[in-house]
């Protein structure tokens, strides 16, 4: 399954097996420099970013990802 977060910026989104068999993978993409999301910023497995710069972007996002996610009672 999948959960993202798109805004103008950046594209936030999670992939996660509900049976827990196989690992979650992240991505997050800056849509005004990476328009055709060819560059993930986020190591897959772990979710850091592979610049320290696009730390405070990710934080953002996973947490606006998280209250959405909490207003419509979406689980992960």
């Amino acid at each position: 399954r999948v959960r993202a977060l798109r805004e103008r910026r950046y594209k936030y989104a999670y992939y996660f097996d509900p049976a827990g068999r196989e690992p979650t993978e992240h991505e997050m993409y800056d849509l005004e420099r990476d328009p055709d999301e060819r560059r993930n910023l986020l190591e897959l497995r772990t979710a850091e970013p592979f610049d320290p710069a696009d730390r405070a972007a990710r934080d953002e996002m996973s947490e606006r990802l998280r209250l959405e996610m909490d207003r419509c009672a979406t689980s992960a």
